[in-house]
């Protein structure tokens, strides 16, 4: 059977139309399985992409410019520590600076030093007041260990409480250990003077001493106590009074309670106040330990006390900011230097060269 010449062009047409197909198609199938055929499709659709974005441009009125990031205006009172790329310690919270600072967010060491002077010799000193003698008897030596630890060189804590010679001292020692090891954060939750919240989190959180996880951990740690510092009106440095509606008053009451009991304060008072009063005295001392307990837990920083010394007999610690297994900042522990009468030794602050603001420093 003859075809036409224009029958025999649109057969040729369609054959070569279908064989072209066919072939494009067997070379798509084949090009999906590799490497070279997915990159091809990838630029393939951004191109169609592309396409449709210049028309639909076209069609909407062109969106506004996105201000620089260095005319974006921030609160140092009110970072984004998520989307901070660089958390510099001017947009830190209530940062703890030098030993200065640290030497002023004590400040209940202070106070514990003025209550057992009052304590002991009333608003005497060891010339003019006749020390009672009180019996060994009246105190429990294990319970006096659970509360502060071992007392130093090795006596009992009861000994040193009822030696008149050193009785002032081993008042002030005990309360700044037992108040010290309260601070830790990985003291036991029930009596710990930060929130039970706070130190539970941080105590679930494990092998916390990984390098590659100090990092994470300091960022979490200045990020709890940015949101908890409405909570507790942490709103002011150095560390001050536990406000009269803080949720923390009741317990730090209860641990003031069972300390001044232990202690048998007012047996021990020279001045003849009630128990209630003492123990009033000694909650506000507690309350100014645990707001400095949430500061130094808020920092990037990891805070220690040591109680190492070869200066004689120590009634408060030295204080070191650690990072990175290195001492960033140290406050020097306080000397004794005998009831009074004698002058305290003052604290020298060392001499330490100023680190450089990095990145690491977060």
């Amino acid at each position: 059977m003859a075809y036409s010449f224009v029958e025999s062009f649109f057969i040729g047409w369609a054959v070569g139309v279908c064989t072209i197909s066919l072939v494009v198609a067997i070379i798509v199938l084949a090009l999906r399985g590799t490497v070279r055929g997915a990159s091809f499709f990838s630029w393939l659709n951004k191109s169609r992409n592309t396409d449709v974005s210049e028309t639909s441009t076209k069609q909407k009125p062109a969106a506004p410019q996105q201000v620089p990031e260095s005319q974006v205006i921030r609160s140092p009172m009110n970072p984004n520590p998520i989307t901070e790329p660089h958390r510099e310690l001017a947009h830190r919270i209530i940062p703890v600076w030098g030993p200065k600072e640290i030497d002023q967010n004590v400040g209940f060491e202070c106070l514990i030093e003025s209550f057992g002077r009052n304590l002991i010799y009333g608003h005497g000193n060891v010339y003019t007041v006749s020390v009672p003698t009180i019996e060994r008897s009246l105190f429990n030596d294990d319970e006096l260990v659970r509360l502060a630890g071992d007392p130093p060189e090795g006596d009992t804590w009861s000994e040193l409480i009822c030696d008149r010679d050193t009785r002032y001292y081993a008042i002030w020692n005990f309360l700044v250990r037992l108040l010290y090891r309260r601070m830790d954060p990985d003291c036991n939750v029930e009596e710990c003077l930060l929130p039970p919240e706070v130190s539970t989190c941080f105590q679930f959180i494990p092998e916390r001493q990984f390098a590659h996880r100090e990092d994470c951990i300091s960022v979490w740690r200045e990020i709890l106590f940015m949101m908890l510092m409405g909570r507790y009106r942490m709103i002011y440095q150095p560390a001050t009074g536990l406000d009269k509606d803080d949720p923390r008053r009741e317990r730090i009451e209860s641990m003031a309670s069972e300390v001044a009991d232990a202690l048998n304060v007012e047996l021990l008072d020279a001045r003849g106040r009630s128990g209630a009063d003492l123990k009033r005295v000694l909650t506000g001392i507690f309350g100014i330990a645990a707001n400095c307990a949430l500061i130094f837990f808020g920092q990037p920083s990891v805070w220690e006390a040591n109680w190492d010394s070869d200066q004689g007999r120590l009634v408060a610690p030295r204080i070191r900011f650690m990072w990175n297994g290195q001492v960033k900042w140290t406050r020097p522990a306080t000397v004794y230097n005998g009831p009074p009468g004698a002058p305290i030794v003052e604290r020298e602050i060392l001499p330490h060269p100023k680190p450089k603001r990095t990145d690491l420093d977060a």
